[in-house]
């Protein structure tokens, strides 16, 4: 693994990170319905599924489920709620069908602690 950074498309959070990299850990915590999720899933759809970065995302709120379904409409770029709500048509059907097969290939690990008061 080589250590270059990478950008996380956001001008203001890389200067307050310096960028994203190996060997970086990154907490990021706050209120619920803060948009916490939907940001880190935004930034692994462009480092991991874009980007091919090794990634790892355990999230503590969410189950697997809702992770995956909220994945799949960032890289789909299909709205999660057309999801949620079963409402999808054939053109989202085949952009979720795409992000699947991307999502699939890149290099990320999810895992859900759901309930858990740490990552131990």
């Amino acid at each position: 693994m080589t250590d270059t950074r990478f950008p996380t498309g956001w001008t203001e959070l890389d200067r307050l990170i310096g960028e994203l990299g190996p060997k970086r850990f990154a907490v990021v915590a706050g209120v619920p319905s803060a948009g916490m999720t939907t940001t880190l899933l935004s930034l692994i759809d462009s480092a991991a599924v874009m980007g091919n970065v090794p990634t790892l995302f355990v999230d503590l709120e969410n189950g697997l489920p809702i992770i995956t379904d909220r994945l799949l409409a960032c890289a789909g770029v299909v709205d999660y709620r057309r999801i949620r709500d079963g409402r999808l048509d054939a053109h989202d059907g085949a952009r979720l069908r795409s992000a699947g097969a991307r999502i699939d290939a890149a290099p990320l690990a999810i895992t859900d602690l759901r309930g858990s008061r740490t990552v131990d």
